[in-house]
C-alpha cells in the first residue's frame, strides 16, 4: 500500500506549506518505506509515500502528464493496466513508463471521470487539474483503499489516514458524539462519518470535486440492479462460472514487479485464494499467517494446511498485545468494515 496526503491553498494556507506536507506525508511513511514524493503549486500541494509494486525505476509518484496540466498521487493498483495501456497507445498516447499510475494518469487526461468504470482495482487518488484549478478525490467502487477529507478555512484537506489530516497546522477537529456511538453499537463507524466532527470519509465509487468556486461530490458508480449471471445455470455450471471468476480475479492481482504475498487464516476465503494463486505464481508465492494462544481465535492449525511456502511466527497473547501498547494519537477506526462487500 502507499499514502497519500495534500491540501489546496486558495484562500489560506499554513505559515510553512512544504513543511506542513512533510509532517503529513511522514506521518504515512509506514504506508510507503521506498520512497517519498511532493508536488507543489500555488494552489495546491499533493504529497506521497510510495511501497514499490510495479516499475520500481519509473513509477515514482507525484507524476504528472507531459503537458503540466494533470499532476496525480495514487494509492491502490490498477489490475487491467496493461489492457488499458494497449487502448489508450491504439489512440495514440505514449508512454514514459511501465506503471499503472501513469496508465490512469493518461486514462483520466484523455476521458477525464468517465475513465473510472473501466478499472479493474483497488484505489484512492488526487488529480490536479492545473488549467482549471481543480481538485478530484476518487474512491473505488467497493471502498478498499481510504480516504479521509475535511474542509479548514475555506481549504481542503485529504490523506490516506486521519492521523495525517491531524498533522495539518492548526486543524484540530473534535470527536463526534454520534459516530463514537455508532462504533460502539456496531464495531465500526458507517461512511461518510468518521470519529471527527468535519472529517469525512470518501464513500466507495465517490468523487469529491474542489474548485475555487465551491466542492461538490458525485457518485460514478453504484451496486447494479440485476440479475446474477452466475446463477442462470445448473448447480455445476455455477460452481464452474465462479471459479472462472476468481482465477481471473487471482490472476490480475498477481500481477506485480516484486514478490507476493498471501495474509493466510486458514478459513475459505484466503483458502481459496492461495489454491487458485499457487499454480499461477509458482515459486514467487509466500503466505503468513499469525496465530494466538486463544484456542478459539488460533487458525494456525488450518492454514498451515495450505501448499504454498508458508511462514508463521510464535502465537501472539491478545492479552500481552494489549497491555504493551500505549495510548492512542489518534481515533483510526477500522478501515475494512465500510467496504461495500466483505473482503477476500
Amino acid at each position: 500500500m502507499c499514502g497519500i496526503a495534500g491540501f489546496t491553498t486558495h484562500r489560506h494556507q499554513p505559515e510553512k506549506p512544504d513543511m506542513a506536507l512533510s509532517g503529513m506525508t511522514r506521518a504515512l511513511s509506514h504506508r510507503g518505506p521506498d520512497a517519498e514524493g511532493a508536488y507543489t503549486d500555488p494552489a495546491v500541494r499533493l504529497g506521497h509515500r510510495r511501497l514499490s509494486i510495479l516499475d520500481l525505476a519509473g513509477g515514482g509518484q507525484p507524476m504528472s502528464s507531459a503537458d503540466g496540466r494533470w499532476h496525480i498521487v495514487f494509492n491502490g493498483e490498477i489490475y487491467n493496466y496493461v489492457e488499458l495501456r494497449r487502448d489508450l497507445e491504439a489512440r495514440g498516447v505514449v508512454f514514459q513508463t511501465q506503471s499503472d499510475t501513469e496508465v490512469l494518469l493518461q486514462a483520466w487526461a484523455e476521458d477525464g471521470a468517465d475513465c473510472l468504470p473501466r478499472l479493474n482495482g483497488m484505489f484512492a487518488f488526487a488529480i490536479w487539474d492545473a488549467r482549471e484549478k481543480r481538485l478530484t478525490l476518487a474512491r473505488d467502487p467497493l471502498g478498499i483503499k481510504p480516504l479521509y477529507y475535511a474542509n479548514h478555512r475555506g481549504e481542503l484537506l485529504f490523506a490516506s489516514e486521519l492521523r495525517s489530516l491531524l498533522r495539518y497546522p492548526g486543524f484540530r477537529p473534535g470527536l463526534d458524539p454520534a459516530s463514537i456511538n455508532k462504533y460502539l453499537a456496531f464495531g465500526y463507524i458507517p461512511a461518510p462519518s468518521t470519529a471527527y466532527a468535519g472529517v469525512r470519509k470518501l464513500e466507495p465509487g465517490q468523487m469529491v470535486i474542489w474548485s475555487p468556486a465551491g466542492r461538490r461530490t458525485e457518485y460514478f458508480w453504484d451496486l447494479p440492479i440485476e440479475d446474477n449471471p452466475v446463477g442462470a445455470g445448473t448447480f455445476d455450471e455455477s460452481a464452474e462460472a465462479t471459479r472462472d471468476l476468481l482465477q481471473e480475479a487471482v490472476r490480475y492481482q498477481l500481477r506485480s514487479d516484486v514478490e507476493v504475498g498471501i495474509l493466510l487464516s486458514g478459513g475459505i476465503d484466503s483458502s481459496a485464494v492461495a489454491a487458485l494463486a499457487a499454480p499461477l505464481a509458482g515459486k514467487k508465492l509466500h503466505s503468513f499467517s499469525i496465530g494466538f494462544q486463544e484456542a478459539s481465535y488460533n487458525e494456525l492449525p488450518y492454514a498451515e494446511m495450505g501448499r504454498v511456502p508458508h511462514f508463521s511466527g510464535p502465537p501472539l497473547d491478545g492479552a500481552s498485545l494489549l497491555s504493551s501498547g500505549g495510548s492512542p494519537r489518534c481515533h483510526q477506526p477500522p478501515h475494512p468494515t465500510d467496504a461495500r462487500f466483505p473482503q477476500l
